[in-house]
């Protein structure tokens, strides 16, 4: 862990949280290497037990990220886990956002937030290099066994976690935007920085982080979303309420992006329990 690091951690854990440090514990890793094509893709999940406090066990959730480069996420959500427990599921291939393997001689590479529909896998390879339904076979196979390991099936809920650039925000999904056709409902509050947002599936989540202050979107519902192989579609053909963090990357020496994470998933906990289809007090 870098020094920046460790002080979000001690800043965020001595400041924000009213319990005994005795009932932390780090998270432990675990690693699932996986053979695409010819080339190892390791799926690995960072779990904590639930902490316990006066007896009561605290709620847990359970974070997917996709994208190795976007990791001011997964240091924001290893704070949580201290408190809450937990886990977050990720790959680990060579810190790159995209995901190249070999295979029979080819190297194809591919979006790994565009390999959860046939349509998605497709466009995917195609838009960074070769395609062939062989290789298409092996991405979509990728995929299922990261949902199998993230527990997709048992979970009522999917929570995502993604770090953007400057040229997305929520602003693009208001009437008129660029993705104005994937909205229903757009709320970005007074002031706030538009690159920390909330994407959901369901009105409920959308309606309790807008009263939480909170910049949300929600997914257009009155017709199917566009199909480009990402998680969201994936779980609005499942029908399995999904949630995506998405804060801006850290371009910073002194965790402040990170302090911004900590912050959304925090408040997001006060109104969520559990990982269930409604949110919740604590």
């Amino acid at each position: 862990m870098g020094s920046w690091h460790a002080w979000v951690l001690v800043a965020v854990v001595g400041c924000c949280f009213v319990a005994s440090a005795l009932s932390f514990q780090l998270p432990t890793k675990s690693v699932y290497p996986f053979l695409l094509g010819e080339t190892a893709v390791n799926i690995s999940v960072f779990a904590a037990p639930v902490p316990t406090s006066s007896g009561a066990a605290r709620a847990a959730l359970h974070f997917l990220n996709v994208h190795q480069n976007e990791n001011t996420s997964v240091v924001a959500a290893k704070v949580l886990l201290y408190y809450y427990g937990g886990s977050i599921t990720l790959l680990e291939h060579g810190g790159e956002r995209l995901v190249s393997f070999k295979l029979e001689g080819t190297v194809y590479t591919f979006d790994p937030n565009r390999m959860f529909t046939p349509v998605g896998v497709e466009a995917t390879l195609k838009e960074y290099g070769p395609y062939s339904p062989v290789a298409a076979k092996h991405v979509l196979a990728f995929s299922q066994r990261l949902l199998e390991i993230y527990d997709f099936n048992r979970l009522p809920t999917v929570v995502t976690l993604h770090n953007n650039g400057p040229n997305y925000n929520a602003s693009l999904y208001l009437p008129g935007g660029p993705f104005a056709n994937e909205a229903e409902k757009v709320f970005i509050a007074p002031g706030a920085f538009a690159r920390d947002f909330f994407f959901v599936t369901e009105n409920a989540f959308f309606e309790k982080l807008k009263a939480e202050g909170l910049n949300v979107v929600l997914q257009q519902s009155q017709h199917a979303p566009t199909d480009d192989g990402s998680l969201s579609v994936y779980a609005y053909l499942k029908k399995k309420p999904y949630l995506n963090v998405e804060a801006a990357a850290a371009d910073d020496a002194d965790g402040t992006r990170v302090l911004a994470q900590v912050d959304m998933l925090t408040r997001m906990k006060t109104r969520y329990i559990n990982q269930s289809a409604a949110f919740l007090r604590c």
